[in-house]
């Protein structure tokens, strides 16, 4: 197979910066296999959903209705 845009371009060597995200853990009930950079992304992703989820508006109370 040719590298491309979509495929590795270089095998990780000793000298790879964040080797560690690469590697893959084996998710046997689910006959996948994930990498430690899998989790850290869709960690992040879910902390930015819940963050966007969680944006404080103002409270419409009954006072602040009688204000206007």
């Amino acid at each position: 197979m040719r590298p491309s845009r979509l495929t590795p371009a270089a095998v990780g060597t000793t000298a790879t910066r964040l080797a560690a995200l690469g590697d893959t853990l084996p998710v046997p009930w689910l006959n996948v296999v994930i990498s430690v950079g899998d989790i850290v992304l869709m960690t992040g992703i879910a902390l930015l959903v819940a963050a966007l989820m969680h944006q404080s508006r103002p409270r419409v109370t009954p006072a602040t209705l009688a204000q206007d």
